[in-house]
């Protein structure tokens, strides 16, 4: 592409050529010809626009705990190559032993994940020239997990008893039991709103049998 002899970004002289308000667009291969009457000669010249990297947003993340996961930090405009830091916006710092960043790449390896890792991060670009940054929501999904105090129960005959499913996860799990016949007793209080004989609470997760019979 033939430059306008003088424009509002190029000047063609004598001596050269003079770029005004540079902008990161006019890095690129220029190249400058001569000819007279006795022939004609042919320069290039590369040039790279320096300045601040400029990091490009990345979308809210969504991880599973117990996975290992990497998060990237794009950037353009790097030049001179920006160094890469990864921040939590609360301020808790990054565990060195689970967290690790590569300055260059741009990268942030999380292994294992963990529920607690659920937060805002910011990715920030720096170079001679300045930084800038983005953050984005980072949400810990994790698979849902029941820990029982014992696999064993014991119940007194004609006596009430509760029995508890200690679950965890990430979105809240749905609970349900089912009783030695296949069947669950919280479809028997929906069918038989007179059963008085199991009660399950949705809140709590816990099922009590009043009056265990021999046949529970």
């Amino acid at each position: 592409e033939q430059l306008p002899i003088r424009g509002d970004t190029f000047v063609v002289h004598t001596q050269g050529l003079q770029l005004s308000g540079v902008v990161r667009e006019d890095s690129g291969t220029y190249e400058c010809v001569v000819d007279n009457v006795l022939g004609s000669d042919r320069q290039s010249a590369r040039v790279r626009v320096e300045g601040t990297p400029q990091v490009l947003s990345f979308s809210p993340l969504v991880l599973i705990a117990a996975d290992t996961y990497t998060l990237t930090c794009e950037t353009v405009y790097n030049f001179p190559m920006a160094d890469i830091t990864w921040t939590r916006v609360d301020g808790v710092p990054l565990p060195p032993g689970r967290f690790t960043t590569d300055v260059v790449g741009g990268t942030l390896l999380i292994s294992p994940v963990e529920a607690d890792d659920q937060a805002e991060y910011t990715c920030t670009a720096a170079n001679d020239y300045g930084e800038s940054s983005f953050s984005a929501p980072v949400t810990v999904h994790a698979r849902p997990s029941i820990t029982l105090p014992s696999p064993q129960v014991t119940a007194i005959l004609d006596a009430d008893s509760t029995l508890v499913c200690p679950a965890s996860g990430r979105p809240t799990p749905d609970l349900q039991w089912s009783l030695p016949n296949g069947t669950n007793p919280a479809d028997l209080q929906s069918s038989s709103p007179s059963n008085d004989h199991y009660r399950f609470d949705e809140t709590s997760g816990s099922l009590t049998i009043f009056g265990v019979v021999q046949s529970d």
